[in-house]
Parts: structure tokens; sequence; C-alpha cells
């Protein structure tokens, strides 16, 4: 099954490892589990992915 959520502990390149899922009433998987970020991880990915835009936008004409 394939699945978005690069969040999730049973993301696997874009495909769901689970054998079966069930959806919430707005289509969200329930047995999602997220992956636990440091508050530091997660600052270190804001500032890269800020930094990656910044140069893509000063590359802008």
């Amino acid at each position: 099954m394939e699945c978005e959520n690069v969040f999730c502990a049973y993301y696997l390149d874009g495909i769901c490892t689970l054998k079966e899922i069930s959806l919430d009433a707005q289509g969200h998987c329930l047995e999602c589990l997220y992956i636990r970020l440091t508050d530091r991880q997660l600052e270190k990915a804001r500032k890269t992915t800020l930094r990656h835009y910044e140069k893509e936008y000063d590359r802008w004409p």
C-alpha cells in the first residue's frame, strides 16, 4: 500500500510496511506511529530547509 507519511515508523520508500490499516473519517491512518525527533533534530532540519530555500530564492531572476 502506498504511503506519503515519511514521519511514520511504518513508512519505507513510499510504501506502508503494514499488511492492513484502518482509516478514520478523514482518511488518516489509525495505525500511524510517528517517529520521535528531539527538539535539536527538528531545529536542525528546519534551519537546513530554510537555508536550502533561501539559496534557491537567491537564484531566481
